[in-house]
């Protein structure tokens, strides 16, 4: 089980998760890794669940930003991933 807790604070907002990933094999087994990611300045984004699924959507959103760094709207890069990965 994923845990990912966020808080507003006066100059921003802290995000915190844990780092357990269970083996999705066997379900018995554990490994550590991130959790939160930053993509883009001031955007994180975190995951939960299957975590090929959320490589391809992560993979997905950085591959767009480097087609359109001169335009990249975080809105826009986000409805447009979710769009694909919805497919």
């Amino acid at each position: 089980m994923t845990l990912i807790l966020g808080s507003s604070c006066s100059d921003g907002v802290v995000l915190v998760a844990d780092k357990i990933v269970t083996n999705q094999t066997d379900g018995l087994n554990f490994y550590f890794a991130e959790k939160l990611f930053s993509i883009l300045h001031n955007v994180v984004i975190g995951s939960s669940g299957s975590s090929g699924n959320f490589e391809l959507f992560r993979n997905h959103i950085a591959a767009y930003i480097n087609r359109n760094q001169t335009k990249t709207n975080v809105n826009e890069i986000l409805l447009t991933a979710l769009a694909r990965h919805m497919l």
